[in-house]
């Protein structure tokens, strides 16, 4: 699943965005802070186990549920 992250925002929140999801970080993105509140976050809300699979270092970045589709995943992730 593709994921677009805004690090240092002032509180945590998720949008569906093009094809995959935007996700707003209050972590700063220095030290992977940010990567992993992003996996935290994502595998609390799904309950799937969550792998960066590419993009530590950029603004667009990639991840793989495991056990789950990505729709599967989004549906979860939105609702809570």
């Amino acid at each position: 699943m593709n994921i677009r992250v805004v690090p240092n925002a002032k509180r945590f929140s998720v949008a569906a965005f093009e094809n995959g999801l935007k996700v707003w970080l209050r972590s700063p993105p220095t030290n992977e802070r940010a990567n992993r509140e992003l996996l935290h976050e994502l595998e609390k809300r799904s309950g799937a186990r969550v792998r960066l699979i590419r993009g530590a270092q950029t603004r667009k970045k990639a991840v793989q549920f495991e056990g789950m589709s990505d729709e599967d995943a989004i549906q979860r992730i939105m609702i809570t």
